[in-house]
């Protein structure tokens, strides 16, 4: 076995101990060099980024207190840039990649900043917890940025007066709650088919997955 092998098979003792012959060589090198460090046991440390994460960025610190889900899916990143107020609206779709502890997100945005494709790059910081980097907008010049996580997530009702059941449904979704009893009323100032009220109401802040009633107008 050459120096070489030998040096890289050092991070995988238990594959050096079974070599037999050049084959069985080749074969466990080929194994343990494909991981991250040359272990296996590396890759089973992959950081998930699951969850929701405000997000803030250098051109308007503090004023921004948007708000991140990402699924991570393998190192697949899906999600939604989300306004965290009352209406919960989606500002932008993100997807992108994560390898170890980095993470690559482009965000496009759709009817609130047509055109607009944003690119981060960042690390997790394991001390903190927090995800550092740097942004560009459209390629242009590149900016700071900060997510932290916001930990459990909890059920902020939505503003859906005025929305279609279904509408209303996905935005209870995003905001980590579930559609409860809806109930059909009628109204001279509610189209037909639209949400009249919520209960709770817009704002109001309850469990992960608390059930909110909805009532609906039957027209006048």
């Amino acid at each position: 076995m050459t120096e070489d092998r030998s040096r890289r098979l050092a991070g995988c003792p238990w594959l050096r101990r079974s070599v037999r012959g050049v084959t069985a060589s080749l074969t466990a090198l080929a194994i343990c060099a494909a991981a991250p460090g040359g272990s296996l046991l590396a890759s089973a440390a992959a950081v998930d980024f699951t969850g929701n994460w405000d997000y803030e960025y250098n051109l308007a610190p503090g004023a921004g207190n948007y708000e991140f889900a990402i699924k991570d899916t393998a190192g697949v990143l899906t999600g939604e840039w989300i306004e965290p107020r009352a209406n919960r609206a989606v500002l932008a779709t993100l997807s992108g990649h994560a390898s170890g502890s980095s993470v690559t997100i482009i965000a496009t945005w759709g009817e609130y900043g047509p055109g607009q494709i944003w690119k981060l790059k960042g690390a997790l910081d394991k001390r903190d917890g927090k995800i550092r980097g740097e942004y560009t907008i459209n390629g242009g010049t590149p900016g700071t940025f900060t997510m932290t996580p916001l930990g459990k997530p909890k059920c902020i009702v939505p503003g859906v007066k005025g929305r279609t059941l279904t509408a209303a449904r996905a935005a209870l979704s995003r905001s980590h709650c579930k559609l409860g009893k809806v109930t059909r009323a009628k109204s001279r100032s509610v189209a037909k088919g639209k949400i009249i009220s919520a209960s709770p109401g817009a704002g109001q802040t309850r469990a992960a997955e608390a059930r909110i009633n909805l009532v609906v107008s039957r027209g006048k």
